[in-house]
């Protein structure tokens, strides 16, 4: 499994973002007001990071840039410490890195990272199954149907 690079730069608190992936909430309302609830899912819903890396160099944005490509964007998880928590996640991209230049500095760009995943050695089974329940359940019922034939 990949592993999240060491940048000469470290992760900003500016702009760190930290939800979940979905509301796993299923929310039925009554013609008489009231709200029925019940879970989407079983399981560990996915956290979804937003962070921010500033005044990259040229050298780390090629070494972003590898890394993204080598994981298929969001394809193939890999590894990542949570530098809050000093935790080990198993993590996939959700969007592609986003790269810009830092206001007044020319040779230095901003670097912003959307991940999703969970802490520990047995989230790469919540990761798969997150992925899936985020499907339509139009093609969940499809593949499933497919798989018992």
């Amino acid at each position: 499994m990949a592993t999240f690079p060491t940048l000469t730069r470290a992760v900003s608190h500016r702009g760190w973002q930290e939800s979940k992936l979905i509301d796993p909430t299923i929310r039925t309302e009554f013609v008489s007001g009231a709200i029925a609830t019940r879970a989407r899912f079983s399981g560990t819903v996915p956290v979804l990071y937003h962070v921010t890396y500033h005044h990259v160099s040229p050298a780390d944005k090629v070494l972003l840039e590898t890394f993204e490509n080598s994981i298929d964007v969001g394809v193939t998880t890999f590894n990542w410490t949570n530098i809050l928590t000093s935790t080990m996640w198993i993590m996939r991209l959700n969007a592609p890195i986003r790269f810009g230049l830092e206001p007044n500095c020319i040779d230095k760009y901003f670097a912003q990272i959307e991940m999703f995943g969970s802490a520990g050695s047995s989230s790469s089974s919540s990761l798969s199954s997150s992925s899936s329940s985020s499907s339509s359940s139009l093609s969940s019922s499809s593949s499933s149907s497919s798989s018992s034939a």
